[in-house]
């Protein structure tokens, strides 16, 4: 079943496509989804971090979480 996007999203795909880094809507929706999984975990994790640090715990150190998202994202930033 096919899906109509709003004329403002099908330029924003039809723009993204036109790089050549995705093959077709369906490669760049799945690309998508699986960044907003990310997103949403990431989120998950900074909350449940939230609510720990509220509870007492000190965590960590903010030069240990730096480098923690420096290798996650794959970048010596």
């Amino acid at each position: 079943m096919g899906y109509t996007f709003p004329s403002d999203i099908q330029q924003q795909l039809n723009q993204l496509m036109a790089t050549g880094v995705f093959q077709s809507e369906d490669d760049l929706i799945r690309h998508a989804m699986a960044n907003l999984a990310l997103q949403q975990a990431d989120l998950a994790a900074v909350a449940a971090s939230l609510r720990d640090f509220d509870n007492g715990e000190r965590g960590c150190s903010a030069s240990d979480s730096i480098t923690a998202i420096r290798e996650k994202l794959g970048q010596n930033l």
